[in-house]
């Protein structure tokens, strides 16, 4: 559906291959980063999303700098980062943490799903370079 409507790796995808094999190794670092997260830092079930929705804010917004999509905070690319890694019903956590302790997590968890994506990225252009 995003390749279809021209927005397949910001645009730049030349096919639904190019697109499929660059996108879908990223998405599956971010929650793959996840949940190795979660076995360390024992994340409650709506941190998934949240994160997720702050990594897509970050990658969709921020980093190419689209400002005048900034307004809606994402809205589109934070939800959609969000419910892909979004995990409901997976059970109760201690959510008793300071809000410093809320801001660590947060940052640690960004900078490692950033650093997962990266990885992914690098797959994904692979994957797609050993196709043609």
């Amino acid at each position: 559906i995003i390749y279809s409507l021209g927005g397949g790796l910001g645009g730049k995808a030349t096919s639904l291959k190019e697109d499929l094999l660059k996108a879908v190794p990223v998405f599956f670092f971010i929650a793959l980063a996840l949940v190795i997260l979660d076995s360390q830092l024992e994340l409650f079930p709506g941190e998934y999303f949240i994160l997720g929705a702050l990594f897509g804010f970050l990658i969709e917004i921020i980093i190419p700098f689209n400002l005048a999509y900034s307004w809606l905070l994402g809205g589109g690319a934070m939800g959609f980062y969000g419910s892909i890694v979004g995990i409901p019903g997976k059970g109760k956590r201690n959510t008793k943490r300071t809000l410093l302790e809320w801001m660590g997590t947060w940052l640690l968890s960004l900078m490692v799903i950033f650093i997962f994506v990266i990885i992914g990225a690098i797959i994904g252009d692979t994957l797609y370079k050993a196709s043609l």
